[in-house]
Order: structure tokens, then sequence, then C-alpha cells
């Protein structure tokens, strides 16, 4: 890698616009089960921060769906524990 493309990515973490687990686990889609949800779950979780943020009304069975194959009760405490730590944070949109 360069460091251009190495500053971006870090750029985009610090931004919030990727996480860092997002963007490693991406790495090994494919090599089980788990990272996939993981990925999956993650997405889903950019695209509701997004759609919210721009003020627009998403509901779970939207987000559940980003997430194909995934049980929707793991979909839903892994946003809901999300949504708990971003408002920890005090960075929810």
């Amino acid at each position: 890698m360069n460091d251009a493309f190495v500053a971006c990515v870090e750029a985009a973490f610090k931004s919030g616009f990727e996480s860092r687990a997002a963007a490693s686990a991406t790495v090994r889609v494919g090599q089980n089960g788990e990272q996939r949800t993981e990925v999956l779950i993650e997405s889903a979780w950019h695209w509701l921060r997004a759609n919210v943020a721009a003020g627009n009304d998403v509901t779970f069975v939207e987000v559940a769906a980003r997430c194909p194959g995934v049980n929707p009760s793991r979909v839903h405490e892994s946003l809901k524990r999300r949504l708990m730590q971003a408002l920890a944070e005090g960075c929810w949109a």
C-alpha cells in the first residue's frame, strides 16, 4: 500500500465513514459465516446512520433486509449494542 491510500483510509476511520472492524473483516469475507455476519451488520449500521443523518425514516425491516441470511434477532441485538455505545459516546447522528 502506498502512503496516500493509507492516509485516505485513516481519514475515513477518523471521520466515521468507515470502521476498523468492518474494514478488517472485509478482507476475510467468505472465510466463515461469523465474519460475513459481522460485515453485513456493520454495513447495515452505517447505512442506518447515513439515513438518520439525512433525516430519512428507516424501519428495522429495511435494516434487517440488508443482512440476508442473518437471524433478525441477531441484527436487532447488534444494532441495539451499537446504538447504546454511540449514545454513550455522544456520537449518534
